[in-house]
């Protein structure tokens, strides 16, 4: 918008090239350029009323940007989030695995070094009489048991069957075979 500088400078460079200005000319430059208060005033409240609903055009989509950029931030926070929690999840059963591992490795070194210790069939026949309170048996508690050869069946064994696989049964029923 024109200040009344400008309007005065307009109107300077219009009546130095052309001829003087008529009434009606000078009144819509001086509307035109601010030179009418009333005019000024209803252009002015034009032009707020424009900048406003240009403001309020343009803050919904910026609500809506900054609402969509706010839930994509909180989804990436919750992934991280999330996906620290499965990594401490799984340290901790690696932890445990780990852990059980070097237990079941210690009892394995231990039974080996038992089975070297137990090697020696002395050492095994002093622990069967000392834990265990065993001992050879005496003359007395031997029996032996001797049972007869089996008879040899005189009737012939039964012809083999064949077996048909269902599917052909089935297509035999249906075909009617």
């Amino acid at each position: 918008m024109m200040s009344v500088v400008g309007y005065e400078r307009r109107t300077q460079e219009m009546t130095a090239t052309h001829a003087p200005l008529s009434e009606e000319s000078r009144r819509i430059l001086a509307e035109r350029y601010g030179q009418n208060p009333q005019a000024h005033k209803r252009r002015a409240q034009e032009h707020r009323r424009a900048a406003e609903e240009k403001r309020r055009r343009a803050a919904l989509p910026r609500a809506l940007v900054l609402y969509a950029a706010g839930l994509m931030c909180f989804a990436a926070l919750f992934g991280l989030v999330w996906q620290n929690a499965l990594v401490a999840q799984g340290k901790r059963a690696y932890r445990g695995a780990s852990d059980e591992l070097q237990r079941v490795l210690k009892q394995a070194d231990d039974y080996r070094l038992a089975i070297s210790r137990n090697d020696n069939i002395h050492t095994i026949q002093q622990q069967a009489r000392d834990k265990l309170g065993m001992d050879y048996p005496a003359e007395d508690q031997i029996r032996l048991v001797t049972l007869p050869p089996l008879a040899a069946s005189k009737e012939p064994a039964p012809p083999p069957v064949a077996v048909t696989p269902s599917y052909v049964r089935l297509w035999n029923l249906i075909v009617g075979k």
